[in-house]
């Protein structure tokens, strides 16, 4: 076989263009991803006249072969606004297939060739999938922040809802580009808030119902989670409920417990739930420790991840034990933290209510001199 260039120029000269001959052979190259080849398909991709999609979708397409360098083509072509808009359209639907973890097909992306999914489809790298889904969220977010690119964006949600409707394929990308603006696990709402204050009540028998809806809700953990690890193991020998890494790169080693586990015996002393829960933490963050260079090949740039223990109810605590417990997480202050689950409801309800409010800024001509 030929060189791309060599290929395509044959049979670009062809009357009327094979289509579907020179999505096959975008295809094999993909297959290839031949560094050089990377610059042919991005030329391809950025043809933009009316009768071009059927030409710059198949390269499109097979650009996620390349990995970042191909995503990053995509990204600029679905992200700059001096673009004709079905450029931007065509890129940001290959992009969203992309980040759901599929090789674009035609059930998904328009003016693809109908034998496309008969040909030999290339698989995607083990991290092109989280690295398109961050681009594209980065991107988005930098979209919010200028008025222009804000409207662009709108304006092709409203497209895709306009004909999302046709196919299932048109469905999907929908749900993932409003997933992407407004990140369903980040969000808070009086109605969210209020079911998890429900179950709490409800006072569910397993643990795992709480772990489930927290998993999940993560921001009812952590308002500045970036990242949730669900029961990560760490080793041989541990296995944590949640590894949570926070928007500043810190970490926070999580075990909860149940919300019907009291944390006080009578005597004033800890419960085994609550010891047995300190315990693991301590030695998580001990094995984090002792194992730093493995544990980062995991949990990249982990060093000294704080603890955090969810136990109970601030109900069946009487003002003696409230003041112990907080007496407790004072002196463990920056390693491990108790709280009850009604701490996690009051800091959502918190959140929620700075987010409708535009922060008070006091001056200093506000105030009077002390």
């Amino acid at each position: 076989m030929d060189d791309l260039k060599t290929d395509l120029d044959r049979l670009f000269e062809q009357r009327p263009i094979p289509i579907p001959e020179i999505a096959l052979r975008l295809l094999h190259a993909a297959a290839e991803h031949k560094p050089a080849d990377v610059a042919i398909l991005k030329d391809m991709a950025k043809l933009d006249d009316l009768m071009d999609n059927l030409l710059a979708t198949p390269a499109m397409s097979c650009l996620p072969a390349w990995g970042e360098a191909g995503i990053d083509v995509l990204l600029d072509l679905a992200f700059d606004s001096e673009r004709k808009f079905r450029t931007q359209h065509r890129a940001l639907d290959v992009l969203l297939c992309v980040s759901l973890g599929n090789v674009p097909d035609t059930r998904t992306v328009k003016f693809l060739p109908p034998t496309w999914d008969t040909m030999p489809l290339y698989r995607l790298g083990s991290d092109t999938q989280d690295y398109c889904a961050q681009g594209v969220r980065q991107n988005i977010l930098s979209c919010l922040c200028d008025q222009e690119r804000r409207r662009n964006l709108f304006y092709a949600l409203g497209q895709m809802s306009l004909f999302s409707g046709w196919r299932e394929g048109d469905s999907i990308l929908l749900d993932r580009l409003v997933d992407m603006v407004i990140d369903s696990h980040l969000v808070l709402s009086v109605d969210l808030i209020q079911e998890f204050a429900d179950l709490l009540d409800r006072g569910p028998d397993r643990e795992e119902e709480l772990q489930l809806f927290l998993t999940e809700h993560p921001i009812l953990l952590d308002p500045f989670v970036t990242v949730l690890h669900s029961k990560q193991q760490l080793g041989s020998d541990f296995i944590t409920d949640y590894v949570l890494r926070r928007m500043n790169d810190e970490y926070i080693l999580v075990e909860i417990e149940n919300s019907t586990d009291t944390i006080f015996k009578p005597d004033g002393s800890f419960t085994p739930e609550v010891m047995t829960a300190v315990g693991q933490v301590r030695d998580f963050q001990a094995w984090v420790a002792e194992n730093l260079g493995y544990a980062r090949k995991k949990l990249s740039g982990i060093t000294r991840p704080a603890g955090l223990v969810v136990i109970g109810r601030r109900c069946d605590l009487n003002e003696t034990s409230a003041r112990r417990l907080a007496e407790e997480n004072y002196s463990r202050r920056g390693h491990i933290k108790i709280v009850t689950y009604d701490d996690l409801v009051d800091q959502a309800r918190s959140v929620h209510a700075n987010l409708l409010q535009t922060p008070r800024v006091v001056r200093s001509r506000d105030t009077k001199s002390i």
